[in-house]
């Protein structure tokens, strides 16, 4: 049942991820120019790779605590 863990911060992680991206490649906001637009896509392009990067790092600090024990072999 701990890998249901893995799926649920993968899950979440590329959902946030995907929203994000809506926003800030959505065709209106594409379409406006100013100045200030462009840094609402830097930011936003930033919040993306810091999200990403939580995401692999939760992951990775799970795995290191998960301990995988094998069914015996034969039996009891």
């Amino acid at each position: 049942m701990d890998w249901l863990i893995y799926v649920a911060v993968f899950v979440v992680g590329a959902l946030v991820v995907t929203g994000i991206f809506y926003l800030t490649f959505n065709p209106r906001m594409l379409a406006t120019e100013s100045g200030e637009v462009d840094l609402v896509l830097i930011g936003r392009t930033l919040l993306m790779i810091v999200l990403t990067s939580v995401a692999v790092a939760a992951m990775l600090m799970l795995g290191r605590y998960y301990v995988y024990t094998p069914p015996a072999i034969g039996g009891p």
